[in-house]
């Protein structure tokens, strides 16, 4: 059997991979896969790039590519401690998923009863001039336990103020604390900003410190608003104002804990290169926290759900499908 040896270069973040590369660039497939990975090509070696939140996708990918055309594979003692590592990561993240979806079915460890009835605690003292009904409060502890969720509720369950009570228990964490958020970002149709700062009234009893960021407002004034040392606690922006302002935002998502609301979500399913999806979806990894809103998650059939999760979890492949699939 011919054999493939991979190594990897984590100061220049790519894999290399030796052997029989002759035979394998031979196969048409192979090739046109390994050229999907935007790999560099020569008849000695074979060199894959990678950024760091995609570095376990690409190796699953080209390990994959070996599988499918029969090459065997020798890995280097660097490149089977990052397999390790990533082994490691997955099984963690199992067991957070499984914790997460007991909090879901409301099937609540011992520990966690005790963790929610702090979190409990915490939204009567934040959240003065609103209490969540006991299946609000639940999603919204799970909204914190996992940072990262979808919330498909038809309208009118109180998908906002489950968001607002997520929120005001991560931003009232310590600022060294992994999951702790300062700012709101907000991102849905124009006719939603009125009811998010409506509703921020009505869970907390003040008025909010928020920035519109609609069409009417001069870029200039947007691209201040992000460069700002001191900006409002609650950014709400269109869709159509994302693509315009990326370079400023990503620079905003790294310099303070934000998490990020696609409200009316749906309009980000598109999956051929849409640049309203192609646009929201690249801020993701940036976000100490994502959530997804939309009581239509899809309207067309299932793909349509496949941006959903892809910014929730940037660097899982949580469906386990290609979109064609």
């Amino acid at each position: 059997m011919d054999k493939i040896y991979i190594d990897i270069d984590e100061n220049n973040n790519c894999y290399i991979l030796t052997g029989s590369v002759i035979n394998l660039i031979e196969i048409r497939r192979a090739k046109h896969y390994l050229r999907n990975l935007n790999a560099i090509v020569s008849e000695k070696k074979i060199i894959v790039n990678y950024e760091k939140e995609n570095e376990e996708k690409v190796i699953q990918r080209i390990r994959k590519i070996l599988s499918l055309f029969e090459f065997g594979e020798e890995i280097s003692s660097k490149m089977l401690k990052v397999l390790e590592r990533f082994f490691e990561e997955e099984e963690g993240f199992k067991v957070f998923s499984k914790q997460a979806n007991d909090i879901r079915n409301n099937e609540l460890s011992e520990e966690q009863k005790i963790e929610f009835n702090k979190f409990k605690n915490i939204l009567t003292e934040k959240l003065p001039n609103r209490r969540l009904y006991p299946l609000q409060l639940l999603s919204a502890y799970h909204m914190t336990f996992s940072q990262n969720s979808c919330n498909f509720s038809v309208p009118g369950a109180g998908k906002t103020s489950v968001v607002y009570g997520a929120f005001a228990y991560l931003k009232s964490l310590q600022k060294d604390e992994l999951k702790h958020v300062d700012k709101l970002i907000i991102i849905g149709p124009l006719s939603s900003f009125g009811p998010w700062e409506l509703e921020f009234q009505a869970c907390f009893g003040d008025q909010p410190d928020s920035k519109r960021l609609s069409g009417g407002v001069p870029r200039d004034e947007r691209i201040s608003h992000f460069l700002s040392s001191n900006p409002a606690e609650i950014t709400l922006m269109s869709y159509q104002g994302v693509p315009g302002t990326i370079e400023y935002l990503i620079n905003f998502l790294k310099r303070f804990d934000c998490m990020v609301v696609l409200d009316e979500a749906h309009k980000i399913k598109n999956t051929e290169g849409g640049i309203l999806a192609s646009s929201a979806l690249s801020i993701a990894k940036y976000c100490r926290s994502r959530v997804i809103l939309t009581g239509t998650p899809a309207p067309n059939g299932y793909e349509d759900i496949y941006n959903l999760y892809k910014f929730i979890w940037p660097t899982k492949n949580i469906i386990s499908f290609n979109n064609f699939q």
